[in-house]
């Protein structure tokens, strides 16, 4: 019998680490103080010794009498607690499909499988040390696909990557299986006329009346994230043009030592009296904590602004325990319980992945310090009580940077990249100056347009115009 196995079946070395580890941390529900989480889970284990095996049945219930619904700080923390445990779930005897209805299951009961790699990291394989994760398919690119105009934008995109950028990471293209089966057969079409690529049905790992009320790109996102199969991933909509081989953010990911890595959306200041600041701090104000550094020193935090993070294109190291189970609250999140009685009209869909990993103390970063950056054509616009016109650049689209501060990609809809290039030579280019806490100043036009006042940069003649007449 392996020590790990003896380590899951002793209570006694289970309280002792448990007293050493989590005695500061209660709970309350009004005056009443309640037991830590991993208290709770330990008291609800049932040890069942057979003659020719032995079997670990642990329950962990993600909600239960001392956690209401809207304490999303409390919930990310008995999240966070739950890995200690979900590593007493391996054991070799015993079948995987038994494990996860008993381990994943009971907290999550509309995740109904994963791909290899996540299952092995959450059943208490040491996924630091486990060569399969440094397989053929160890990284990746995943495409949520949800309508037939995106369906049509994803085929350049694919070209743009393959013949363009010169990217060999495997593709898969996922779907919902709620989707009508003509568009799902042209998915499946797409992928298979697609070196190193295929579709993938999130039907297969998802109870399909969750993927139905859940249907907007931006809410399965980290449903996308938890179904492929790859350990550290690139997650891309079909709206982007990449300027460079997204390869590249995969080393970016590594070299900042985070579990994900995010791009700012545009620097738009929260009007009237509602604040989403005000919410988040109110979910940490609730579970006595704080946010973390990434967040309270972002532009987002102190400017009060109403974005913070894209969700066109998110990078994830899906190889630990603590970055899987975050996925998994920010799945939680989007699910209609969370959403419809919390979460829904304080902020976006596209913004709870960071908020659960931040939540939950997950490390994140983001691709660079500046908000988007806008790309557009010049336009003239009469100013209210003043003579003459202010020169701005109008445009759907945002210009991404990585890192370096050089040009990654462009949001917006492949369609509208088009008319970039024709439009070339008058597209010009306005870009935040953050080390001068200078933000950008969006005004809405409408229909998705947006303007900033500003004479910006032209490009014809520029390394970016050179980069965005390749791309596209």
């Amino acid at each position: 019998m392996s020590r790990r196995w003896i380590l899951c079946m002793t209570p006694a070395v289970l309280y002792i680490s448990l007293l050493f580890s989590f005695s500061e941390t209660s709970y309350f529900t009004g005056s009443q103080v309640q037991a830590s989480p991993l208290m709770v889970i330990l008291a609800q284990q049932q040890i069942v010794l057979a003659e020719d095996t032995r079997i670990l049945n642990i329950h962990l219930p993600l909600l239960d009498e001392s956690l209401e619904l809207w304490n999303l700080s409390g919930i990310g923390e008995r999240i966070s607690h739950m890995a200690p445990n979900l590593r007493c779930c391996h054991h070799p005897g015993l079948e995987s499909q038994f494990l996860w209805k008993e381990c994943i299951q009971n907290s999550f009961p509309w995740w109904t499988a994963a791909p290899p790699a996540t299952q092995r990291v959450l059943l208490g394989l040491d996924d630091q040390h486990d060569k399969n994760f440094e397989g053929e398919h160890a990284e990746g690119i995943v495409i949520l696909v949800s309508d037939s105009s995106e369906l049509l934008q994803c085929k350049d995109l694919i070209r743009n990557l393959r013949t363009k950028l010169d990217c060999d990471l495997p593709i898969e293209l996922a779907y919902s299986s709620a989707l009508p089966v003509s568009l799902i057969e042209e998915i499946q079409a797409l992928a298979n006329n697609v070196t190193d690529a295929r579709a993938l049905n999130l039907g297969n790992f998802f109870l399909s009346s969750m993927l139905k009320s859940v249907a907007s790109p931006s809410n399965l996102l980290p449903f996308a994230l938890l179904a492929n199969r790859f350990s550290r991933v690139v997650f891309i909509r079909p709206v982007t043009t990449f300027l460079q081989n997204p390869s590249i953010l995969l080393e970016d990911l590594a070299s900042e030592n985070a579990s994900y890595l995010f791009f700012h959306d545009r620097a738009i200041p929260q009007k009237g009296q509602y604040s989403r600041r005000d919410w988040i701090e109110n979910l940490f104000r609730i579970g006595n904590r704080h946010p973390s550094q990434e967040l309270s020193t972002s532009a987002f935090w102190n400017s009060d602004l109403r974005e913070q993070a894209t969700g066109d294109v998110v990078v994830a190291d899906k190889s630990t325990l603590a970055s899987v189970l975050t996925l998994a609250f920010a799945a939680w999140m989007n699910a209609p319980e969370a959403w419809e009685g919390v979460i829904g009209g304080h902020i976006d869909s596209k913004e709870t992945l960071w908020l659960a990993a931040d939540l939950m103390r997950t490390p994140y970063a983001f691709a660079s310090p500046s908000y988007a950056n806008i790309i557009g054509v010049e336009s003239e616009h009469r100013v209210s009580g003043q003579k003459g016109f202010t020169k701005n650049i109008c445009s759907q689209q945002t210009l991404q940077l990585d890192l370096r501060g050089k040009p990654s990609w462009i949001g917006g809809g492949r369609d509208v990249s088009r008319s970039v290039q024709k439009r070339l030579a008058w597209m010009h280019i306005v870009l935040e100056k953050p080390e001068a806490a200078e933000r950008l100043s969006w005004e809405d036009q409408g229909n998705g347009f947006w303007c900033v006042a500003d004479e910006g940069t032209a490009l014809e003649g520029t390394e970016l115009g050179t980069a965005i007449k390749k791309a596209i």
